[in-house]
């Protein structure tokens, strides 16, 4: 599977930082993405899946956080 592009990533962590620390996107988030960035549902479940599996409940706000100050530099 491509790797997602930055400015998916962005905006996939900018919405999934108001749903920590479960990290579960809801539909209405789903369907901001996907109009967002042209990612189909199946592609937006699979990146939250894939982030939950990748970071712990203590790292995932940080990491998260962390996207948002490389935006702002």
């Amino acid at each position: 599977m491509p790797r997602f592009q930055d400015e998916h990533v962005s905006t996939l962590k900018r919405v999934m930082l108001k749903r920590v620390p479960e990290c579960l996107f809801t539909p209405e988030d789903v369907d901001l993405i996907a109009e967002e960035t042209g990612l189909n549902s199946a592609q937006i479940m699979e990146w939250a899946k894939n982030f939950r599996f990748r970071f712990s409940l203590e790292e995932r706000e940080n990491n998260l956080k962390e996207q948002k100050k490389m935006e702002v530099t």
